[in-house]
């Protein structure tokens, strides 16, 4: 399968030598079709790309009609062995990227845009996990947390920021944090991390901490098996989101929030939710919405959109009867929902977005053998953005 984006003419197609070279076509309204060809060695080497699709999905679909093509965008970051990524925007619209660089176990931050990157280490070499998550604020300062070693202990989460021009390190949590974080940045500034601990399944701890008061705290959101791959979401007047499953395989995805000015945890829908990952987006009216999967016991696996209103969750399946892997959500500003995620069946990173009104699903990227998830944002003028892995 040729990857396309933006229909059967696509805008973005790569040759079938992954291994030589990489094949790229970016077709410009009313203009000619550029090519590039790019020796990519060493064989089998993972790539860290950013893809940013420069107009909406309606207004690109429009453009289609109209005989012209959305410009489509594809950068490579970095060449060598990398597992897991995370993408952020600024109000800028300058892309984030963190990732997770295999071949010297250091954490790693890239920013730039169109070519132009600038890479750095956040922490290691040395590290063993790979569980972060990354949020930038108002001003464009990165905020990182990840699961690590500080000072002696091991598995501790531990929060750094760029912000005043060079890293910082600050020690959160030194209970037993097992390997799921998701970070956020409120509208003053403040930093919300949920993180998951715990011994053992029935000890297992869905976590909470933030520095909003000027100095970090910590609180348990939702004891006992809880606090799997957990995601996290804030609302314009600070109110907490978390998405988060009450363990692994066939186990309930639940909704945890301090709306109510203490913590409250409940089931979202009452399928049998499975996998791994899921992820939360609150839409300009404060409402969340999650993007996770459902099984109907018989192997079927249904890619779901969940939205909360008036305190009932509304379900819809996006893609039926797939094996899709490592959802990530963002909503633009006109109301509507972005989810890319992989798709085993096609071994493809895929995005779907409501943009023009009903879903529409696009082939981003083939993934080889890499593991990859991908992760998407959307910027303040609608354009997305997503990080993957390919190999």
């Amino acid at each position: 399968m040729t990857p396309a984006w933006g229909g059967p003419k696509g805008v973005l197609e790569r040759g079938a030598d992954m291994s030589i070279a990489r094949i790229w076509s970016i077709r410009r309204p009313g203009g000619n079709v550029d090519t590039g060809r790019r020796q990519m060695g060493p064989l089998w080497a993972v790539i860290l790309l950013s893809a940013a699709l420069l107009a909406p999905l309606a207004a690109a679909q429009g453009a289609a009609e109209a005989g012209t093509e959305p410009v489509m965008a594809v950068e490579t970051i970095r060449t060598g062995s990398s597992s897991d990524c995370d993408i952020a925007v600024d109000p800028n619209g300058n892309p984030h990227v963190c990732y997770f660089d295999v071949d010297s176990g250091s954490l790693m931050y890239a920013t730039g845009h169109r070519g132009t990157w600038s890479i750095e280490a956040i922490a290691g070499p040395g590290l063993t996990g790979s569980a972060f998550s990354l949020a930038v604020d108002a001003e464009g300062n990165a905020h990182v947390s990840y699961v690590g070693t500080y000072g002696t202990s091991y598995d501790d989460l531990i929060y750094a920021t760029n912000k005043g021009g060079r890293w910082h390190h600050q020690l959160i949590d030194d209970a037993e944090v097992l390997g799921y974080t998701s970070a956020a940045v409120d509208g003053q500034g403040s930093v919300h991390i949920s993180y998951h601990t715990g011994g053992s399944y029935e000890d297992d701890n869905l976590m909470y901490a933030t520095n909003a008061g000027g100095t970090w705290r910590t609180e348990v959101v939702d004891a006992g098996q809880a606090g799997y791959y957990n995601a996290i979401a804030i609302g314009p007047n600070g109110t907490v989101h978390i998405a988060a499953y009450a363990g692994i395989g066939s186990k309930p995805l639940r909704h945890s929030t301090n709306e109510g000015g203490l913590w409250s945890s409940e089931d979202i829908e009452g399928s049998v939710w499975v996998g791994s990952f899921c992820s939360i987006a609150l839409d300009p009216h404060g409402h969340p919405r999650v993007a996770a999967s459902t099984s109907d016991h018989i192997g079927q696996v249904d890619l779901k959109h969940v939205i909360r209103s008036d305190g009932a969750w509304s379900p819809e399946i996006i893609e039926h009867g797939g094996y899709v892997w490592g959802r990530s959500i963002a909503i633009d500003g006109n109301d509507s929902s972005h989810i890319c995620y992989r798709s085993y069946a096609d071994n493809a990173l895929m995005y779907q977005t409501n943009a023009g009104g009903q879903w529409s699903a696009r082939t981003v990227d083939l993934l080889g053998s890499a593991n990859s998830c991908g992760s998407i944002a959307v910027s303040s003028d609608g354009v997305v953005h997503m990080c993957y892995i390919t190999k």
